[in-house]
């Protein structure tokens, strides 16, 4: 049986090729201008407008445990 981990990550902006951050930057802009927006639309547009990361070590943890 294959196990899944959750294991979030984040958006750096500073780190992304011009083109992919153009894009993302419009993707964000645009959920955000939307009329019709959903609660969870307009917060995923507010996430990714700017950098952000959710990494934690406790997201490794069960995959350490799962390696022992």
């Amino acid at each position: 049986m294959v196990k899944v981990f959750f294991c979030p990550g984040g958006i750096n902006y500073k780190n992304m090729k011009p083109i992919s951050r153009f894009a993302m930057k419009m993707f964000a802009k645009s959920l955000l201008n939307k009329k019709d927006a959903t609660e969870e639309e307009k917060k995923q547009g507010e996430m990714i407008s700017k950098n952000y990361s959710l990494m934690d070590k406790k997201y490794i943890e069960p995959i350490f445990t799962e390696l022992k």
